[in-house]
């Protein structure tokens, strides 16, 4: 189990952005096979949001693959991010629906990423009603002491 980063009350007093980069540096470095349930959860739905926003579902899957696919589309439906999961499981399938040589260069990637037909579900994750980062941190303030201590 990963143990929950702690941070002084008077740390806290700098700012609420302060808990919110914590919770990033707990994801950011955690190992996943040591976190609980709901801190996988985070961590799942986290990387998802960031590949996506970064590079979309092709980076994502490049980077993720499918390995984690129902356990992340499960910890999307745990923030209600049902039209994420939605749009998660619609990309995979669409992604899985024919064979793929992995790309060896930043070149391979560019030219994929042309001809790639994901596109389509990058514009379905921005038109859901809320945004997934804000579910987040709502997961986030309600689970709270599996993230982050404080401490005086």
């Amino acid at each position: 189990m990963s143990e929950p980063l702690h941070i002084s009350r008077e740390d806290l007093s700098a700012g609420s952005h302060i808990t919110w980069n914590a919770f990033v540096g707990f994801l950011a470095s955690a190992n996943y096979e040591n976190l609980t349930e709901i801190q996988r959860a985070a961590f799942l739905v986290f990387c998802y949001e960031s590949e996506v926003q970064n590079g979309g579902h092709m980076q994502y899957f490049e980077n993720l693959g499918l390995n984690r696919l129902a356990e992340t589309a499960n910890a999307l439906r745990t923030m209600h991010a049902e039209c994420f999961a939605d749009v998660l499981v619609n990309a995979s399938r669409q992604r899985s629906s024919r064979n793929r040589v992995p790309i060896q260069s930043s070149a391979e990637y560019a030219l994929q990423a042309q001809q790639e037909e994901l596109s389509e579900f990058d514009s379905s994750f921005h038109k859901c009603k809320t945004e997934l980062i804000k579910l987040l941190e709502q997961f986030m303030k309600k689970n709270l002491d599996s993230f982050i201590r404080i401490v005086d």
